[in-house]
């Protein structure tokens, strides 16, 4: 269902009301693991890594042994931290 609604979403540009969505979800029941995880398939579907690092840690903080969230969360930051790189090129460039 999570998927399908992402999907509908991001065609018919409801992006805002999507996350909304899921915000409220959340809200609903903070203690949801599967509904944090939802927004975070969404935030990664729409490019938005640092939003989706931040539920990875909301998550680990209710499971913290989650080893797919971990996982995850490495891969986030490495992502991120890569693009801070090249942004930080594009704007220094350093020449030979």
């Amino acid at each position: 269902l999570c998927y399908d609604i992402m999907n509908i979403c991001k065609r018919n540009n409801l992006i805002k009301e999507a996350e909304e969505l899921y915000t409220k979800m959340i809200s609903k029941d903070k203690s949801n693991v599967i509904n944090y995880s939802s927004r975070l398939r969404f935030y990664i579907s729409i490019g938005e890594d640092k939003k989706a690092l931040a539920d990875c840690e909301t998550i680990l903080k209710m499971s913290p042994k989650n080893k797919f969230i971990l996982k995850l969360k490495k891969a986030l930051e490495k992502k991120i931290k890569d693009q801070q790189s090249r942004i930080k090129r594009k704007i220094n460039p350093v020449f030979l």
